[in-house]
């Protein structure tokens, strides 16, 4: 009690919590329906030379497309769209500002990479929505990248705390994992991440999924509804791949909420474990 009341207290003191990065400040502002704003965008990644050379990076990865030899952002932005390094640039700052050598267990390239993969599970899963309930497309990407932010979160602040709760997690499922959490911290992965975008001031839909993307069903989230159910749903279909995070049963509505035919989710589940195994393969995991 005495572990998690400390914990508590030491996120409910936003002092500790770094500020969101100036790069990612400035992407966030950027409008792309304009040429001044896309060639602002190039500008700001080429300043960083850890995003820029990550995005080129997964640029030439067969998860877009056909490979050849990208050397630029530039040349990246055509490979990737504009939308979607704006959301990788947001998501790589984000956590780069979290990055701290610590004594935890986090093994952050294998949360990255299920990051990625949600993220693109997502992707291929708004394809099959109706367009007027489908999210943005680069809230669909960065909700996917940010959503287990928690997690680098409690390492940032309480290393020690973060192995505690890993020494559970291999045996443990969804509702005994949130409740070992709630033990030990006082609140979820979730509660933490969530206070963080929100102290960063990310967008609403944003700071919802990464708030509730455990609970979607008992909470009215408006506009961001739809976004928080496309992590749920990608959750459930990536974990029988390989990355473990509580139960896998799917249910007809969890399609039907989002407005997807639930007689095609064999060949939609199929398509998304078809890009979740490029994604391991570029991460060699």
């Amino acid at each position: 009690m005495g572990a998690s009341l400390s914990f508590k207290n030491s996120i409910d003191n936003v002092d500790c919590l770094p500020a969101l990065p100036f790069i990612a400040q400035k992407i966030l502002a950027l409008k792309l329906d304009t040429d001044e704003g896309e060639s602002k965008l190039l500008e700001l990644i080429a300043l960083d030379p850890i995003i820029s050379a990550k995005i080129i990076g997964l640029s030439k990865s067969t998860l877009f497309g056909a490979s050849g030899m990208i050397v630029s952002v530039k040349e990246a932005a055509l490979r990737l769209g504009l939308k979607t390094i704006k959301s990788v640039a947001i998501g790589l700052a984000t956590m780069e500002a979290l990055n701290k050598t610590t004594s935890s267990q986090l093994r952050k390239t294998e949360l990255w990479t299920k990051s990625i993969s949600v993220a693109m599970a997502m992707k291929v899963l708004s394809k099959y929505m109706q367009s007027r309930h489908r999210p943005l497309d680069d809230q669909i990407f960065l909700a996917g990248l940010l959503h287990d932010i928690g997690y680098i979160v409690i390492d940032y602040v309480s290393p020690d705390t973060l192995n505690s709760l890993l020494n559970h997690f291999e045996t443990e499922n969804e509702e005994a994992l949130l409740a070992i959490e709630n033990k030990i911290l006082g609140m979820s992965h979730s509660d933490v991440g969530g206070r963080l975008v929100f102290f960063w001031d990310l967008p609403d839909e944003i700071v919802a999924v990464v708030r509730h993307h455990h609970n979607q069903s008992h909470v009215d989230l408006g506009m961001a509804q739809s976004l928080v159910r496309l992590v749920y749903l990608a959750e459930r279909i990536i974990t029988p791949f390989g990355v473990k995070e509580g139960s896998t049963e799917l249910h007809q509505t969890d399609w039907g909420d989002l407005g997807i035919n639930p007689e095609k989710s064999d060949d939609i589940i199929a398509e998304v474990l078809y890009e979740i195994t490029k994604v391991n393969q570029f991460f060699h995991i």
